[in-house]
């Protein structure tokens, strides 16, 4: 099972990730064979919504690259072709790529390209590795233009694969060519020639792929070979370009297509990625620090075709992912648990839904307590309650089939129901209840164009009707005000909601009466003071949220009357900050069993002692912190059936025996969990 990247089998010969529309995630590029290459845009923690069809027809692509050719400051796209000129496409800063550039001496067969400045002068140039003709460089002219070609030497062999690293440490940046028959690194003499050459031990054999990385930790880079036909390898390097070690690669011996290095084990050295073509899958092999490999995991989704293989942090969650390119079988991304193991998967597009999003209301005026369920891939859904607790009607919300990231439900229009707003991937909506569960009008909201992570709802203006407070990605989160009746004239951009907002909340925290709006992101999380009227002119900067917070709530945990801010973190144990009653937060308490990436914190008291209790929604077991009244929590209870990627939690009473249950928004399920009498 693995994280499928489009709807369809295509041959990808190439993969890569690049923040290519400059939202401050990782994007995905793949470079396919006899039809259209593309860009899968990033929706932020792994998701792929949006997909570009870059330009250029059904050409053959072997390689794909991102680098900033031109110097405008964003990543442009190259297109190493078979059969038709390679390309630049550069980008005009969102991930768009209207002007296409082809690339002369690219009318081979091109097999590899890179971008490295081989000649010193501050750009980047172009690397073409070819087949059947010499590989070159294409010097930049700081453009984006290439005037001048450099014919390399010993790339009239043919060159599968080709980098660009400082071997010999003399500060430039020397070419390596992965050939079929001896391989190479040709030393730069600074200025973009390469004067003399380094024939690379075992490599007399085809070599597919090749890369290099400090395996051994010494300092210096070695050379990773990728073979076909026998077993691949990493030549160690002496420190000034020449590989007296040899060591050769387990499981190797099968077709190697793709090979790179990566930390996927977070244990500080570089481990091996194996792209295999035929028959096995593909693997990793574990770095044991000294560059020897004795543990080798299995890939989940490597058994078909392999071309392609790379490393990169799609989900944001601080480990590196493993992206797979296929030949005629869906490429994918595997997201790693932190520790080099591959637990949970997501298939994008299709199937069951993913919930990122999940509360409750009574949205049918029954009395009983409804789902809403925020879906990512199907429509989002309204599920009725019976009364207790089961849910045989279910209602497809309009405008959901977008992709939605956060659900709530409020009175927006004042008429004493309770309305539905949606997060969306585009444009964010209020879904205005009929009184009946059913939503016949939506209002499109101002400013929702953006990626809206975390929605909500309170009276930040003091005039008596709910605003909408949205929390954005890659644009300002805002506050709408509402003029009544759930029109919405005025929009305010928060300060401070620039960066990537994963989670927004509204809270008195500082006891002044009116109600703060706290911004959980990638980042530093804030609380943003009201002066009363819905304008924030000061904030405070919360301690322990410069790490990945996914998720923010306010209670009063230690029960001194005031509220205290509950950090979710990703990757990091979350916290609960303790006010001093000013909305300062000078004492930060580590919760525990949040080391298991917290996607989703709340807060309720689940136990009925009187005191309020942490719900964690956990990349793994999510869990409720039993209080002990001041704010620490002793004991622990795992919730079962959340063994999987929990991406929203809440609580409520959905069965009406008094007691609050637990909801769960999952991975590619659902489930309403009673809590025991």
């Amino acid at each position: 099972n693995v994280a499928f990247l489009t709807g369809k089998s295509e041959y990808t010969r190439s993969i890569a990730a690049a923040d290519v529309d400059g939202d401050g995630d990782l994007d995905v590029l793949l470079g396919n064979y006899n039809s259209p290459s593309r860009v899968l845009l990033n929706a932020g923690y792994g998701t792929f919504p949006t997909s570009i069809e870059l330009p250029g027809g059904n050409t053959s692509t072997s390689s794909i690259a991102a680098a900033d050719v031109d110097g405008d400051g964003d990543l442009d796209v190259l297109l190493a072709n078979v059969g038709s000129p390679s390309r630049v496409l550069l980008n005009a800063g969102d991930g768009t790529f209207p002007t296409i550039m082809e690339l002369p001496g690219g009318s081979a067969s091109t097999s590899s390209i890179a971008a490295a400045d081989v000649d010193g002068d501050g750009d980047l140039d172009v690397l073409l590795g070819n087949v059947g003709s010499p590989s070159r460089v294409l010097l930049n002219a700081g453009d984006g233009t290439f005037p001048a070609i450099i014919e390399l030497p010993g790339g009239s062999a043919s060159t599968s694969s080709l980098a660009a690293a400082d071997m010999d440490g003399d500060g430039d940046v020397d070419v390596l060519l992965g050939n079929k028959g001896k391989s190479l690194v040709l030393l730069n003499a600074g200025d973009g020639t390469f004067p003399s050459s380094i024939e690379l031990p075992g490599g007399s054999v085809f070599t597919w792929s090749i890369a290099a990385a400090d395996v051994d930790g010494d300092g210096d880079l070695d050379v990773l070979l990728g073979n076909v036909g026998s077993p691949s390898r990493v030549l160690l390097n002496a420190g000034d370009g020449t590989f007296p070690t040899i060591i050769e690669l387990p499981d190797g011996s099968a077709s190697t297509s793709s090979i790179g290095a990566a930390d996927v084990d977070g244990d500080g050295d570089l481990d091996v990625l194996l792209g295999i073509y035929i028959p096995d899958s593909s693997r990793v092999l574990l770095n044991a620090g000294d560059g020897t490999f004795p543990t080798s995991i299995e890939l989940p989704g490597g058994s078909a075709s392999t071309s392609s293989i790379a490393a990169a942090d799609v989900d944001g969650d601080g480990d590196l992912d493993v992206l797979l390119g296929k030949d005629g079988s869906f490429s994918g991304v595997l997201l790693i648990a932190g520790d080099g193991t591959f637990p949970t998967s997501i298939e994008l597009p299709g199937g069951s839904a993913s919930t990122f999003s999940i509360a409750a209301a009574d949205v049918d005026g029954d009395g009983d307590l409804d789902v809403l369920l925020g879906n990512v891939g199907c429509p989002s859904r309204v599920l009725l309650n019976a009364g207790d607790g089961t849910f045989p009607t279910s209602i497809e919300l309009p405008g959901g089939s977008a992709s939605t990231w956060s659900i709530a439900a409020a009175d927006v229009d004042g008429d004493g129901d309770l309305d539905v707003l949606l997060g969306n991937y585009g444009s964010s909506l209020v879904l205005l209840n009929a009184g009946d569960g059913t939503f016949p009008s939506s209002i499109e909201l101002p400013g929702g164009s953006a990626s809206t992570s975390s929605i909500a709802a309170a009276d930040v203006d003091g005039d008596g009707d709910l605003d909408v407070l949205l929390g954005n990605v890659g644009s300002p989160s805002r506050v709408l005000l509402n003029a009544g009746y759930g029109t919405f004239l005025t929009s305010i951009e928060l300060p401070g909601g620039s960066s990537s907002t994963s989670s927004i909340a509204a809270a008195d925290v500082d006891g002044d009466g009116d109600l703060d709006v706290l911004l959980a992101s990638l980042g530093s999380s804030l609380v943003l003071l009201n002066a009363g009227d819905g304008t924030f002119p000061s904030s405070i900067e919360l301690p322990g949220g410069s790490v990945s917070t996914s998720s923010i709530a306010a209670a009063d945990v230690d029960g001194d009357g005031d509220l205290d801010v509950l950090l979710g973190i990703f990757n990091n144990p979350s916290r609960v900050l303790l006010n001093a009653g000013d909305g300062t937060f000078p004492s930060s308490m580590e919760l525990p069993g949040g080391s298991a990436s917290t996607s989703s914190i709340a807060a309720a008291d689940m136990d009925g002692d009187g005191d309020v209790d942490v719900l964690l929604g956990n990349y793994g077991s999510s869990l409720v912190l039993l209080n002990a009244g001041d704010g620490t929590f002793p004991s622990s209870i795992e919730l079962p059936g959340s063994s999987v990627l929990t991406w929203s939690i809440a609580a409520a009473d959905v069965d009406g025996d008094g007691d609050l249950d637990v909801l769960l928004g999952n991975e590619g399920n659902f489930c309403a969990m009673r809590e025991p009498a």
